[in-house]
């Protein structure tokens, strides 16, 4: 439950990816989602959406396809995020583009060969830090 924090970070949708969850029932579950976070937020703008990194240019990621392009799959639902940031007027944070790094650098991979590595952490946190704390100076 949300009802005391004063801002939240969502980062949701590679499990609904991998799990084959639809394009359709993704955008209803993160509007879902959505509308309850901004019920219980006192400031119900205090949230960062923050796009699926793209696992497919890792080692292992590949593994997780189910033969399907985790490229274009990612890419369709962090569309449907980004429309969802625009639409109710909310912070984005993209880290698609700064995850296919992973692809050319083995140190931005933890050792799981899927994940991201302590410095992959590090480089979002670079992104998603300056975005936090222009949403809550004020």
């Amino acid at each position: 439950d949300v009802s005391n924090a004063d801002f939240v970070t969502l980062l949701i949708g590679v499990n609904d990816w991998v799990q084959e969850v639809s394009i359709d029932k993704f955008a209803s579950n993160l509007d879902y989602i959505l509308n309850h976070i901004q019920g219980k937020l006192k400031q119900p703008y205090n949230i960062v959406l923050i796009t699926i990194p793209d696992f497919g240019v890792t080692p292992k990621g590949a593994q997780y396809s189910k033969g399907r392009d985790i490229s274009l799959g990612l890419s369709e639902f962090n569309t449907l995020i980004k429309k969802a940031a625009l639409a109710r007027n909310l912070p984005l944070v993209n880290l698609f583009p700064i995850s296919k790094r992973a692809r050319f650098e083995a140190d931005l991979v933890a050792e799981d060969g899927v994940h991201g590595s302590a410095k992959m952490y590090a480089l979002w946190e670079k992104l998603i830090t300056p975005v936090v704390f222009n949403l809550l100076k004020d």
